[in-house]
Protein backbone atom coordinates (compact mmCIF):
# COMPACT_ATOMS: atom_id res chain seq x y z
CA UNK A 1 0.00 0.00 0.00
CA UNK A 2 3.02 2.31 0.59
CA UNK A 3 4.32 1.68 -3.16
CA UNK A 4 0.89 3.45 -4.07
CA UNK A 5 1.24 6.54 -1.93
CA UNK A 6 4.90 6.83 -2.98
CA UNK A 7 3.26 7.28 -6.30
CA UNK A 8 0.89 10.44 -5.27
CA UNK A 9 -2.27 7.78 -4.46
CA UNK A 10 -4.28 6.76 -2.17
CA UNK A 11 -5.93 3.14 -1.51
CA UNK A 12 -7.42 0.78 1.21
CA UNK A 13 -8.35 -2.58 2.43
CA UNK A 14 -11.61 -4.05 0.48
CA UNK A 15 -11.76 -7.36 1.30
CA UNK A 16 -9.75 -9.98 2.26
CA UNK A 17 -10.24 -13.58 1.66
CA UNK A 18 -8.40 -17.25 1.12
CA UNK A 19 -5.13 -15.27 1.55
CA UNK A 20 -6.18 -12.29 -1.49
CA UNK A 21 -6.71 -9.37 -0.97
CA UNK A 22 -8.76 -6.33 -2.45
CA UNK A 23 -7.28 -2.94 -2.57
CA UNK A 24 -8.97 -0.05 -4.07
CA UNK A 25 -8.10 3.46 -4.65
CA UNK A 26 -6.51 5.82 -7.02
CA UNK A 27 -3.83 6.60 -8.21
CA UNK A 28 -2.62 9.29 -11.30
CA UNK A 29 -1.81 6.59 -14.54
CA UNK A 30 1.06 8.66 -15.54
CA UNK A 31 2.47 6.91 -12.19
CA UNK A 32 1.31 3.37 -12.66
CA UNK A 33 2.83 2.81 -16.03
CA UNK A 34 5.11 0.32 -14.63
CA UNK A 35 3.30 -0.98 -11.83
CA UNK A 36 1.94 -4.53 -13.45
CA UNK A 37 5.58 -5.23 -13.51
CA UNK A 38 6.18 -4.57 -10.11
CA UNK A 39 3.60 -5.92 -8.67
CA UNK A 40 4.17 -8.96 -10.78
CA UNK A 41 8.05 -9.37 -8.94
CA UNK A 42 7.55 -8.98 -5.82
CA UNK A 43 4.22 -11.08 -5.45
CA UNK A 44 6.33 -13.68 -7.59
CA UNK A 45 3.95 -13.73 -10.46
CA UNK A 46 0.66 -13.78 -8.15
CA UNK A 47 -0.28 -10.40 -7.86
CA UNK A 48 -2.62 -9.01 -10.75
CA UNK A 49 -3.10 -5.35 -11.26
CA UNK A 50 -6.65 -3.94 -12.37
CA UNK A 51 -7.12 -0.41 -13.50
CA UNK A 52 -11.00 0.70 -14.21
Amino acid sequence: MTDIEKRSGTCSLGQAEGGRAVLTGSAPVSAMVDYQTEVTAYSRGCGKLSCT
